[in-house]
């Protein structure tokens, strides 16, 4: 038999919520998982796996970006992994490209406890979506002419902002 549970079994029993004797039929094996939230690099890994199930079950080639990922992380993830499933499932739905950006998290309230929360700034925010932008708009451009033209902006902003976000 495996179990999880997010109480405290021992202090459980101590309370007289759990019976003693079915605690030790069942912990011969104890493994303590820490909560998402504390082992983020796990986040990576296991968006990578939710994604690669999305798309053989519905034969498709969706990738999320990097910044997204980064966005996900900044969530405090109470529901664990399920939780994280969660969000890439209403992603990977709502996004409308093959590519899930920062837009499409933001866009359909994905990080509502950031926004509820006031965890990060509006500059970072600010910078977040200007990443995602520019990383599309260069990935379709493949030049920062075409590229600034597109954003109405200079060609010089455009090689500084690229280069300021390590797309160059």
């Amino acid at each position: 038999i495996i179990a999880a549970t997010n109480v405290d079994i021992k202090k459980a029993i101590e309370e007289g919520r759990f019976r003693k004797d079915l605690y030790y039929r069942l912990s011969t094996i104890y493994i303590n998982i820490p909560p998402l939230r504390e082992r983020l690099e796990d986040v990576n890994i296991l968006t990578k796996f939710f994604l690669n199930n999305l798309n053989e079950t519905y034969k498709t080639r969706k990738i999320i970006m990097p910044d997204v990922i980064d966005a996900i992380k900044t969530q405090n993830l109470e529901g664990n992994v399920r939780e994280l499933k969660n969000i890439i499932e209403k992603l990977y739905f709502y996004s409308k490209n093959d590519t899930i950006t920062i837009q499409d998290y933001y866009e359909n309230n994905i990080d509502k406890n950031e926004l509820n929360n006031n965890k990060k700034s509006l500059k970072y925010n600010l910078e977040v979506y200007e990443k995602s932008i520019l990383q599309e708009y260069f990935e379709l451009y493949k030049s920062t002419r075409k590229l600034a033209k597109a954003l109405k902006i200079s060609q010089s902003s455009a090689f500084k902002k690229l280069k300021k976000y390590g797309l160059l």
